[in-house]
């Protein structure tokens, strides 16, 4: 089964499953550190957003997609429950109308915006993103989307904007994706020497050096955005050799190789079931290939991927309710047992940002036992079989 973000096995110590998922809304604090990109400045760039905010606004929140400070985002993984993030302009009658209640202090202090860092770079290197940035969407992005004819661009400033993408995503370990040291390096050197932070500098370079900067094989994908606009996703895949980022409408894939020949196509959700694979493939090119998928095909790979998030997740939830069975009773629970659980978690008619929540886990998880236990006792006593014998 392919992996979408790493699978990492539940303990038997709940406060244990707590702390791993709260890691993945924490930001680690690099204050005092260099900037990751120039190596020669204090990393001062605070609130920079690993994917720039007009590429994803969208999926922040569908209802004031133009302001920041309103954003909903809900985070799912292989790897963690539910996550929750609420913008400082939401107001607290929309927090208690998705949860069910107020948020607490811990989880106050815990809401953390999942697609900004503070200190990893200086903000002169942030002004050369923004270059690359602005040059994609105003050149590029727009144009597919508003169905505008799209020819007039530079392929070599739109591979520096796509790899900065990859380059951000990787120094700040976003969702566990990590490229190589070989490969992050790559793309740091191509980064530093082309991007500037003035977009005439930036086009001239990226002309000068294209060749050096065409030698990666690269998939782009854009998806027709669907009417339900809650129903696009980004996702930083960790399989390697194409690595696959699909943000919003876009998705790209990235190889680390030097020769067509050398790339392996991979299932990736049906995102390259599209026409001929190798055909798709940018190598050394004049203009961009763009693979366009239209909404019936967007939603087709939407459905794949939470398939495999919810078929990961489901193991993973039976896996800890057969680990804390066999801790309490010390045999292997009925198969009618685990499914009786299993619905009894999934079912429940709560609030959205409760249903998946690590305390609605824990409190399912918990009653479920508790009634276990109980009945385990009534057992023994209707029987008369003493506790050591039932134990034995």
């Amino acid at each position: 089964m392919p992996r979408i973000l790493r699978v990492q096995g539940f303990g038997s110590e709940w406060l244990c499953i707590f702390e791993s998922c709260a890691s993945y809304w924490r930001t680690p604090n690099f204050k005092e550190m260099m900037c990751k990109l120039c190596k020669n400045k204090e990393a001062d760039q605070t609130g920079a957003h690993i994917f720039n905010f007009a590429l994803i606004r969208e999926i922040y929140n569908p209802k004031d997609n133009k302001n920041r400070g309103k954003e909903i985002v809900y985070g799912i993984s292989t790897k963690d429950f539910l996550n929750v993030y609420f913008g400082n302009g939401i107001q607290p009658e929309e927090i208690q109308q998705l949860k069910g209640r107020d948020l607490t202090d811990e989880e106050i202090e815990k809401n953390c915006n999942p697609f900004t860092v503070d200190n990893i770079w200086c903000r002169e290197c942030e002004g050369k993103f923004k270059v690359l940035e602005d040059y994609f969407m105003d050149n590029l992005y727009l144009k597919l989307r508003n169905q505008n004819k799209v020819d007039n661009y530079n392929s070599s400033v739109i591979r520096l904007y796509i790899y900065s993408l990859y380059w951000r995503v990787s120094v700040t370990n976003y969702c566990n994706f990590k490229l190589s040291d070989k490969e992050e390096s790559k793309l740091r050197s191509l980064l530093l020497y082309n991007a500037k932070g003035k977009v005439e500098e930036t086009i001239e370079l990226a002309g000068l050096n294209s060749r050096q900067i065409k030698k990666m094989p690269l998939i782009f994908n854009y998806q027709e955005p669907q009417d339900d606009i809650t129903e696009h996703i980004i996702l930083a895949d960790l399989r390697r050799n194409p690595y696959l980022l699909i943000i919003n409408n876009v998705a790209f894939q990235l190889f680390f190789k030097d020769k067509l020949g050398q790339c392996e196509k991979k299932y990736y959700f049906g995102l390259n079931d599209f026409g001929d694979f190798k055909k798709s493939i940018n190598l050394n090119e004049e203009k961009l290939k763009i693979t366009q998928i239209n909404k019936s095909q967007s939603k087709d790979i939407l459905n794949k991927v939470n398939f495999i998030i919810a078929k990961q997740k489901t193991s993973d939830f039976k896996k800890l309710f057969i680990e804390t069975h066999l801790h309490f009773f010390r045999v292997f629970p009925l198969d009618e047992l685990i499914r009786s659980f299993m619905a009894k978690l999934t079912n429940d008619r709560g609030k959205l940002a409760h249903n998946y929540s690590f305390e609605h886990f824990v409190r399912t998880m918990y009653d479920f036992f508790a009634d276990l236990a109980e009945r385990h006792v009534e057992i023994r006593h209707i029987t008369g079989v003493s506790a050591s014998r039932v134990d034995e």
